[in-house]
């Protein structure tokens, strides 16, 4: 991502650019039955790696309707993946100022805070969010599938055995339910993968990893990062330390533009 794109994403509150289109005659006019077309063409903008583009028309968006949440919520996932952290909470804010129980800004605050090595709070933001969308919402008990998951790795790390297996079971039977109530849920799919990779089973998670991340390849609007770093993590506990090498550095350049070293 260009300096461009940047100083486009943090200038994000700025309408000075499009108040100065229309001094210059030009129009700037987003009636609201075509701002869904504008949104999903910005989407489609984003995944082709036209970053700068796509954040300027999220921007038009919320010039013309402040309160567009899936706008505020796009910039945000923007900043996160390139590491603009606080950036990415103030606008999953604006988002929540709309919409107080909106249970996706509240599953993105929630992963913004586990970043921020914010357990508790992020555990709590993760079942406010399950709740807002009476359990409904897949992606909300995910990624409360997930802190269970990095809980138990915390666990490992500080030797608390007991909690290891709580958390592990836990981190399971969420991934598990979902999958039942939608077969097709990659998320869920590669977060089994994690549990069985933690419980030794490699040959059995790679292949979980690999047909996510065959189905995610075949869809313009679904990146996973993680099933790419978690492909290499097998690899390097199988002793592939070559390919586990190039799949981080495939990852890194593919979804992350080279600026997350986790």
């Amino acid at each position: 991502i260009g300096v461009d794109a940047v100083s486009t994403l943090l200038q994000y509150k700025d309408v000075r650019i499009f108040h100065h289109l229309e001094e210059e005659g030009n129009s700037v006019e987003l009636p609201w039955n075509k701002v869904s077309t504008v949104f999903n063409f910005a989407r489609l903008l984003e995944e082709s790696r036209k970053t700068l583009s796509a954040i300027l028309l999220y921007r038009l968006i919320l010039f013309k309707y402040p309160d567009y949440v899936d706008a505020l919520l796009r910039l945000a996932a923007i900043a996160k993946a390139r590491n603009y952290i606080q950036l990415s909470i103030e606008l999953v804010g604006e988002a929540l100022k709309v919409n107080d129980k909106c249970p996706s800004a509240l599953a993105i605050l929630g992963c913004l805070e586990l970043k921020n090595d914010e357990w508790v709070k992020a555990k709590e933001t993760f079942r406010a969010a399950s709740e807002a969308a009476d359990r409904k919402d897949f992606y909300a008990s995910v990624c409360l599938g997930n802190w269970n998951y990095f809980a138990a790795l915390v666990s490992e790390l500080k030797k608390q055995t007991k909690y290891i297996t709580v958390h592990l079971e836990k981190a399971k039977d969420i991934y598990s339910n979902v999958l039942k109530q939608c077969t097709t849920n990659l998320y869920a799919a590669n977060g089994l993968g994690m549990i069985l990779a933690e419980k030794g089973q490699f040959d059995v998670s790679k292949e979980m990893f690999t047909q996510v991340q065959e189905a995610v390849s075949g869809t313009t609007f679904v990146q996973m990062p993680d099933v790419w770093i978690n492909l290499a993590h097998v690899y390097f506990a199988q002793g592939n330390f070559t390919l586990a090498v190039k799949m981080y550095q495939n990852c890194l350049r593919k979804f992350f533009y080279n600026t997350d070293n986790q």
